[in-house]
């Protein structure tokens, strides 16, 4: 498991949350009473990018359990997957 690294947003912002899991940034929305929603931004250089929310410095296992297990980059075959799909279509059809 990539190491998480959980930023509070400041609180005008949509997302809540800023979650560098490795180097793959996140954008999550934490909220009682809705559905947890985020957002894929790509990988980044920990070193270099800098997030601008507050390190939550002891976040409880249980938020840390969720975004470990929900928390997953795009995979990049599902285009070609698709691709496939068509392609047998268009024989078959």
């Amino acid at each position: 498991m990539a190491y998480l690294q959980i930023y509070k947003n400041r609180p005008n912002s949509i997302y809540t949350h800023s979650v560098l899991k490795g180097d793959d940034l996140y954008e999550v929305n934490i909220s009682s009473g809705e559905k947890m929603r985020w957002r894929y931004i790509g990988k980044i250089d920990p070193k270099i990018y800098q997030v601008s929310g507050t390190l939550i410095s002891k976040p409880s296992i249980k938020m840390i359990t969720i975004l470990q297990r929900m928390l997953q980059p795009p995979v990049k075959e599902s285009f070609q997957d698709f691709q496939t799909w068509k392609f047998n279509e268009t024989i078959t059809g």
